[in-house]
């Protein structure tokens, strides 16, 4: 099995304790999804490390910070109160993927 992988199974293991604990915690989601650009980040540099192919390491990172994005938007529409939003279930998942790429990208929540 190529390393980049056997890499996406551990990312993807990494990901899911990560979510399990964001779940159960009063995490930000700043922190949460700060860590998961981290880990996701650590595993392409180690990747290159092993001189790994390029296509296979962004292969790979775009799997995990996919993976960790549809955990994280999942759980924000488990969560939502449908009582009190006036948008449709696709705009709020448009939005809360949008929101999640954002602070995955800059490190900070939008302005």
């Amino acid at each position: 099995m190529k390393l980049s992988e056997v890499s996406k199974k551990i990312g993807m293991s990494i990901i899911l304790k990560q979510h399990e604990y964001f779940q159960k915690t009063d995490e930000e989601d700043l922190t949460h999804i700060s860590n998961l650009a981290v880990t996701i980040s650590g595993i392409s540099t180690y990747l290159k490390s092993e001189k790994t192919k390029k296509t296979e390491i962004f292969n790979a990172t775009e799997f995990l910070k996919d993976y960790a994005e549809t955990l994280f938007v999942e759980n924000c529409v488990a969560q939502r109160d449908l009582e009190f939003s006036e948008e449709t279930e696709e705009e709020f998942i448009e939005e809360t993927e949008e929101y999640f790429a954002y602070i995955f990208k800059n490190g900070q929540y939008p302005r």
